[in-house]
């Protein structure tokens, strides 16, 4: 389609003489005898330029340049005034957007090129716009990739690392000391696949503005412990000291737990992986201002040079050939930190030397918006089933008792210093503590002390998990039992018991999924938590299954072919026995915004099918079990994974 020159003149001569004038340009004309006629044709097809007379009955041209500037599109189409001479104000007409003045007779070689001029950048205009469509094309096209990419990527990644777990485990049989070694590595491998995946998800989220943050009051202190235990094997094998530095006087600080941890994460992971073996690394939380808080990651390792660091917070940059031969990764971990942090009004930064370490950081705001505040997992809506708090500053013992506890189907928070313990009791109300007596910041007694000091805790059951051997000196403390160490994960659940602490068990678990592996999986999970697995491969079959043996509790599929998890849930709630189900969502699937809201009114929770994410899956369980009036709630998963 040809560029057009719209032409508005009330005297068919002098549109004649116009339409004369700009023949052989390569261009349309658009004829009209009227302002109104103009406005109607300008809104049909935007012209490049508009000729336009100013002595008109009616509507006059400056009428009509007004009218032209309100049309969508037309806002900035060039205007040339086309009048008899001292027939027009200049200046009126040059504040409605006129470009020029041509005073008739027209001199048609200053007509011609003037038309020229503006028809050549409206042509290049046109082509701007039409690539920056094409660009956005491609771009939703990638992100349509990369998100049926990651559920094709994730189903058979989280089938090897849950089987991987239960192995490694032990729960589906002993395994040899060289196989338990075999199984480490592949989880460890397979959880440096999955992250990988989720990086490159999370940098289209990023691009796409789709990346969410739910923030939440954060104890900092508990939250870096967590983000260490994922690193504590990298750490240990290479015989590294890792120091944490938090002042007491920082205050209060809401984040989003998630990201927050994932910049730690980047900084730790890469601190770790370029400090030589004996290094040391520090972690430090500092207030910076009264609006900001500053978190540093210290390391002596190889350092960076100044030329490099310009690169060092670019998507897929790595320093060198030698460094990404030598080292593993996409270089999408600082780019990330930086797209993460700067979403959230922060910023990053790095100060090194060669062969004298790196200090990475990033500054991010104290306090979120009031109405951007989420909840915490402990205040869920309708929920009233309390986690067991276990506090342990062993991160080997720590992750023993969490193992056994969590894969008994127990919800557990965990605290690895008398500080954090006691910042989770001020926020929750517990079933049962698990506490260890020799703790680095303060006597394990003092920590009792403290927790049942708190609202709701008064008398909460303790169990105390110590390498003393007399269990005598506790019976002034008001303990409930008395553990001694290394404690075996059957004693830890016999203790549980004896205070009265049970976990879900004789109770059917409806699973809906069309991979096969996925149902195997699942199996064993809820298995391996006393209750009977009922598996359907498909939407027809779960629903015969429910009518025939209702469950306590449903953990479903989204993506499958045929009818869905969607339609699962639809017909489910339309039945009279299917109305209050409490219903896990499981799936590998980005959920848009409107999934969302749909899921809200029929699924408790939603599960990712990602790293770890059996445990995670547990806890709902155990809530949904403990409390089916969960079924109205649903918790939106987090980074809107």
């Amino acid at each position: 389609m040809k560029t057009s020159v719209l032409l508005v003149d009330d005297r068919e001569a002098n549109l004649d003489v116009l339409e004369a004038m700009l023949q052989g340009l390569e261009l349309e004309t658009v004829r009209v005898a009227s302002g109104a006629e103009a406005l109607i044709a300008a809104a049909e097809r935007e012209p490049a330029v508009v000729l336009l007379d100013v002595q008109m009955p009616g509507m006059d041209g400056f009428e009509t340049a007004k009218g032209l500037r309100r049309i969508e599109g037309c806002a900035h189409v060039p205007v040339i005034f086309v009048t008899a001479a001292g027939l027009a104000d200049e200046r009126y007409g040059y504040e409605l957007g006129a470009v020029d003045y041509l005073v008739k007779p027209v001199d048609i070689h200053a007509l011609r090129s003037k038309i020229a001029v503006f028809v050549s950048l409206f042509e290049q205009r046109q082509q701007v716009v039409q690539q920056a469509l094409e660009l956005a094309r491609a771009s939703r096209l990638k992100s349509e990739f990369l998100a049926n990419m990651s559920h094709e990527l994730r189903t058979p990644l989280n089938a090897i690392i849950g089987f991987a777990q239960l192995m490694h485990s032990g729960k589906v049989g002993a395994v040899s000391e060289s196989h338990h070694e075999y199984l480490g590595d592949i989880l460890t491998s397979s959880r440096h696949l999955a992250q990988l995946i989720n990086d490159v998800l999370d940098l289209a989220r990023v691009e796409s503005g789709k990346l969410e943050f739910r923030p939440e009051s954060v104890d900092l202190a508990a939250l870096i412990d967590e983000t260490l235990e994922v690193l504590r094997v990298s750490a240990s094998e290479k015989g590294l000291t890792v120091e944490v530095e938090i002042p007491k006087d920082l205050g209060q600080v809401q984040a989003d737990p998630t990201r927050l941890k994932q910049i730690l994460y980047n900084y730790l992971s890469n601190a770790l992986k370029f400090t030589s073996r004996g290094g040391h690394v520090a972690v430090r939380v500092l207030p910076d201002g009264s609006e900001s808080f500053r978190v540093e990651v210290k390391d002596d390792g190889i350092g960076i040079a100044a030329d490099d660091q310009k690169r060092l917070f670019q998507e897929f940059q790595q320093l060198d050939a030698g460094a990404a031969k030598k080292y593993q990764g996409t270089g999408l971990g600082l780019a990330l930190t930086r797209r993460i942090a700067e979403a959230q009004g922060g910023r990053v930064g790095v100060e090194s030397a060669t062969g004298q370490g790196s200090t990475f950081w990033a500054v991010l705001p104290r306090f979120a918006a009031p109405g951007d505040i989420g909840a915490g997992p402990s205040s869920r809506p309708g929920s009233n089933v309390r986690p067991i708090l276990v506090v342990e500053d062993d991160p080997h013992d720590r992750a023993l008792i969490l193992r056994a506890v969590e894969g008994a189907g127990y919800s557990v928070m965990a605290a690895a210093n008398a500080r954090s313990a006691v910042a989770l009791a001020q926020k929750n109300q517990f079933a049962a503590v698990m506490l260890d007596l020799l703790l680095p910041d303060a006597s394990g007694w003092d920590v009792l002390d403290a927790i049942r000091a708190t609202s709701g805790n008064a008398n909460v059951p303790v169990v105390v998990v110590s390498g003393a051997k007399d269990g005598s000196i506790g019976r002034a403390y008001r303990i409930d039992d008395f553990l001694v160490k290394p404690v075996e994960r059957t004693d830890l659940l016999s203790s549980l018991e004896r205070v009265g602490i049970h976990p879900p068990s004789g109770q059917s678990i409806l699973v809906v999924d069309d991979d096969e592996a996925m149902l195997r999986l699942m199996s064993a999970t809820v298995s391996g938590i006393g209750c009977r697995p009922i598996c359907a491969p498909n939407v027809e079959q779960g629903l015969e299954s429910l009518a025939e043996d209702p469950p306590s509790a449903i953990i479903l599929d989204l993506v499958m072919p045929g009818a869905n998890g969607f339609d699962f849930l639809e017909r489910l709630r339309s039945l009279p026995h299917g109305c209050d189900v409490p219903v896990i969502v499981w799936t590998s699937k980005d959920l848009s915004p409107d999934e969302q809201a749909l899921l809200r009114s029929s699924a408790s929770s939603v599960v990712r099918k990602e790293d770890d994410a059996t445990g995670r899956l547990l806890e709902e369980l155990a809530q949904v079990i403990d409390n089916p009036t969960r079924s109205a709630c649903f918790e939106e998963p987090a980074g809107g994974q």
